[in-house]
Formats: C-alpha cells, structure tokens, sequence
C-alpha cells in the first residue's frame, strides 16, 4: 500500500541485536560485541569501528579510520568524509560532528582528526581540521585549511579557506577572509571581503570588514 509496509519479495538487509546496520565491501567489518546503534553504509565505510556507539557513516570511505578512542555519535555522509576521524596523536578525540561532503572533515593521514562539536557541509569544508573544535563551514572549500582553530563560522564557496589557527572569526561570502591564516576575533562579510590579492599570506586580528570587495 501507500506506505510500502505490505511489499514482498524485497532485497535488503536488517540491523543486528545491537541495533548495528551495515552495508557494502568491508563496511563495518570489525565491529564488535559492545557497539550499539551505527549505521555504516558504503565500501570500507566506518572499517575500523569497533565498539563505538551512534555512529552514521555513509559514503565510500566514510569515517573509514574511526576508532574505538572517538566516543561517538559522528555523522559522516559523504565519500571521505570524516575519513581520518579518530585519537589525534593521543590528545583530542572525535565526537559529536557532522560533516556532509566529499572530503568533508576528512583529517589528516597518519595524523588523525581530533575534531569535536563541529558542522562541515560541502565538499572540502574543513577538510584538515586536526583538533579545531566548535567550529562551523558551509561551503566548497570553506574552512577547508583550518587545522587548530575554533570556535569559526565560514559560510560560502571558499570563506575561510586559508585560516589554519586562528579562533572566533566570522567570514561569510565567497572567498570572505581567502588569505587570513591565523588572525583571531575577525568578522568579515561579503564577497572578497578581506580578500587580499597578493600571491602570499596575510593575518589580521580583532577586525570588522563589512561589504562586497571591502578592503581587499
């Protein structure tokens, strides 16, 4: 009927007793007695997950690295995305992220991403965080350099891009912020706004740039 709850003769699959639903080559394939309530769809999707709990993963790749020192309840959707989500060198862990998006809070290989309380949506947002925290990015690219920083809002195709270090901005509008690497306490909004156009980098601090082009 309307609800397709009467259907038959359907290819699917179903949850285990922990409430664990898997799907695709190696997808979950090492999760163990103790993990209750992830969802890991896709090739190799959430593949080091062990006893984890309230984990989504979906995409190829996603949260692939994800390891039983992240406490959980991560969203990964996306391939890639949060690919190197675990311990990072045995300081910070992962937990209670979102990210949507090719690549989105992928985290570094071999180094591991310790992200935590943070919002990626679009392809590359956030892509190098390391042990960042509290921050947002929506956008291609937005944030998409940010390593330590916390506590940001990038908003648009490129905001943020280069910011590695720096906490509290607010940069909104496409490349709003490009070259700023480590300047703090900034708020930026529109496009190219703060946007220097040389070839290197620059940081500023504790700044207000208001308008389309304004100080580029």
């Amino acid at each position: 009927y309307g609800d397709g709850s009467n259907l038959t003769g359907l290819a699917g699959f179903s949850p285990d007793a922990d409430g664990n639903l898997a799907a695709g080559v190696c997808a979950g394939c090492n999760i163990a007695s103790g993990a209750e309530n992830n969802i890991v769809l896709g090739t190799c999707a959430g593949k080091s997950l062990t006893t984890a709990d309230g984990n989504i993963f979906i995409g190829c790749y996603a949260g692939s690295s994800y390891s039983d020192q992240s406490i959980g309840r991560n969203v990964f959707i996306g391939r890639c995305a949060g690919q190197c989500a675990f311990e990072n060198n045995g300081s910070q862990i992962a937990f209670s992220n979102v990210a949507i998006g090719y690549q989105a809070l992928q985290g570094k290989f071999g180094e591991g991403s310790g992200t935590c309380h943070s919002v990626a949506i679009g392809d590359n947002a956030l892509r190098c965080s390391s042990t960042g925290r509290a921050n947002v990015a929506i956008g291609e690219n937005a944030g998409c350099q940010n390593t330590t920083g916390g506590y940001n809002f990038f908003g648009g195709y490129n905001a943020g891009a280069n910011s590695c270090s720096g906490n509290g901005n607010v940069m909104i509008g496409r490349r709003a912020g490009y070259r700023n690497r480590t300047g703090y306490g900034n708020v930026v909004l529109g496009q190219d706004a703060a946007c220097s156009n040389s070839s290197g980098n620059c940081s500023f601090s504790t700044s207000v740039f208001i308008g389309n082009y304004a100080a580029k």
